[in-house]
């Protein structure tokens, strides 16, 4: 069991130096998508509202039938 958490360890993180600063330099080269996130954002905005008005009025109903048999 030791040497499969070791294995585990091993495959989540870098485990020597040299590891490390080639794993920061991969993140620093990567590209960023803002422009891909901001159209999803965009796209999923109105079912976002959709789910968020429903479970608010869904809320709401409960607390009123709460404070009702009160």
């Amino acid at each position: 069991m030791a040497t499969d958490l070791n294995k585990l360890k091993s495959f989540l993180r870098p485990t020597t130096a040299e590891a490390v600063r080639r794993a920061g330099a991969e993140e620093e080269n990567a590209p960023d998508e803002p422009g891909f996130v901001h159209a999803l954002e965009a796209e999923m905005r109105d079912e976002f509202l959709a789910c968020a008005h429903a479970a608010a009025r869904k809320n709401a109903s409960v607390e009123a039938k709460r404070f009702a048999s009160a």
